[in-house]
């Protein structure tokens, strides 16, 4: 797995410069300020403007490690670093060859509540399970809850098998609408259904570009927007 992070090469993905086995086993890697769970730590929820942009940031180094074949596998607000406000993924110990078919023992690898649904079916993971965690952790920046925390394995399972999830819109009703619906989109239990990160990056820009943000009539206007609970 450490062979396929030495092969990435994106602004958004932390540079790894070497690693070894002796005397002990090391990796030399770039020096980040801090991480996104310790922003969330610290704020709880991202403000909108700046979330937006770590989305994506976080899409554009997923989309450079997927057009290289390799998924990570284990996204997560502390294997996201910051470095002068740019993201930076790391931690691809995890990550794997788009046509490997390896698999751990037990058939799941990750942390539970950023794990996608389809792991806990002992299915393969694709780069559509990497959508799943980015969704998961969209939804956490901008709302400061994220949907499937629990106190255990099995309470979190049962949220991602069963839950019907709330829309990020009802939680932080400055979301705009547009972006609470991708979120969910990513958030899809069909990996089919899920877009690719690719798909979403230019709408994202649009909405950052947008009046919206800056207090502007657009349209995204609060005072039309609906949402809905997403339907599996």
């Amino acid at each position: 797995e450490i062979k396929n992070w030495k092969r990435l090469e994106s602004p958004y993905i932390v540079q790894l410069y070497g690693y070894g086995k002796s005397p002990n086993p090391y990796i030399e890697m770039e020096l980040c300020e801090t991480c996104l769970k310790k922003e969330l730590d610290f704020n709880k929820v991202i403000d909108l403007k700046t979330g937006l942009k770590y989305m994506i940031q976080i899409l554009e180094g997923l989309r450079d490690a997927h057009n290289k074949g390799i998924i990570h596998r284990d996204l997560k607000p502390d294997n996201i670093l910051l470095e002068s406000g740019v993201i930076k993924i790391t931690d691809w110990g995890l990550s794997k060859a788009r046509d490997s078919s390896t698999k751990s023992a037990s058939g799941f690898k990750g942390t539970p509540q950023y794990a996608p649904y389809e792991q806990y079916l002992g299915k393969q993971a694709s780069t559509k399970s990497d959508i799943w965690s980015f969704g998961v952790i969209s939804y956490e920046m901008l709302t400061g809850e994220n949907p499937f925390s629990g106190r255990s394995f099995e309470e979190i399972a049962k949220k991602i098998v069963d839950m019907d999830i709330r829309p990020p819109i009802e939680i932080n009703k400055d979301i705009p609408n547009e972006v609470s619906e991708i979120i969910l989109k990513c958030i899809n239990k069909k990996p089919n259904n899920r877009p690719s990160a690719k798909g979403i990056i230019n709408d994202l820009k649009d909405i950052l570009k947008s009046g919206y943000l800056n207090g502007t009539k657009t349209m995204y206007e609060s005072e039309t927007r609906q949402s809905s609970r997403i339907i599996y």
